[in-house]
C-alpha cells in the first residue's frame, strides 16, 4: 500500500517524509482505529482514509518524530474511524414516537422525508459537527453519552451542537436547503 501512496507524491522530499510517517505510525494508527471500531477491516479502511488525509496535508508535518506529529496523526485517525463508526451505526428508521394510528400514510411519508432532509442538511456540515449532531438528534444520546462515545468533553459536545444548529439555521435562512 505504501507504494500506492508514494506514487501520489511528486517530490522526493515529501515521499521520504510520508514514508517515515507511514512506517513510524501505521501500527499505532491501526490500534487506535481498532479501539474505536472493534473491527479490523473497518480499522484498515479508517487508516487508509487517514493516510489520504495526511497526504493532502503533508506540508503541515514539519518533524516526523515530534509529539505534535504523533498527535496530528492520531487525531486524523480518530476522526476517520469515528466517521466510519457513525456511518456504520446510523439509526434512522423513520419510526416516530407517539400514537400514529390517526396519521395518514401521506403524513407519515412527509415526516419521513422531513427527517431525511434534516439528515442530509446535517451531513453537509463540517465533519466535526456531523457525528455529534447525528448522535444527538437521530440516536437520542445525551451530551454525556456523546462525549464518552467520541472521547471528547461534554463542553465540546455542547459547543459543537450549538454551532451546528447555528450553521443549519443560517443555511435555511440563506436558502441553501430546499428539501
Amino acid at each position: 500500500m505504501l507504494a500506492i501512496y508514494l506514487s501520489m507524491i511528486d517530490n522526493e522530499e515529501d515521499k521520504s517524509k510520508f514514508e517515515s510517517v507511514y512506517l513510524k505510525y501505521k501500527s499505532l494508527m491501526l490500534n487506535r482505529a481498532y479501539d474505536i471500531l472493534k473491527d479490523s477491516g473497518l480499522a484498515e479502511d479508517a487508516v487508509h482514509n487517514a493516510f489520504l488525509s495526511i497526504l493532502k496535508n503533508l506540508s503541515k508535518i514539519k518533524d516526523v518524530e515530534s509529539k505534535e506529529t504523533k498527535g496530528y496523526v492520531l487525531v486524523i485517525t480518530e476522526n476517520a474511524a469515528k466517521k466510519i463508526y457513525n456511518q456504520e451505526h446510523k439509526v434512522i428508521t423513520g419510526d416516530f414516537k407517539g400514537d400514529e394510528s390517526d396519521i395518514s400514510a401521506e403524513e407519515k411519508f412527509e415526516k419521513k422525508n422531513a427527517v431525511q432532509t434534516v439528515k442530509k442538511q446535517i451531513e453537509s456540515l463540517p465533519e466535526i459537527y456531523i457525528g455529534v449532531m447525528i448522535l444527538k438528534f437521530f440516536n437520542g444520546l445525551d451530551d454525556k453519552e456523546i462525549a464518552s462515545a467520541l472521547a471528547i468533553s461534554v463542553a465540546t459536545v455542547r459547543k459543537r451542537i450549538m454551532r451546528g444548529r447555528k450553521m443549519l439555521l443560517a443555511g435555511i435562512k440563506d436558502g441553501e436547503y430546499n428539501g
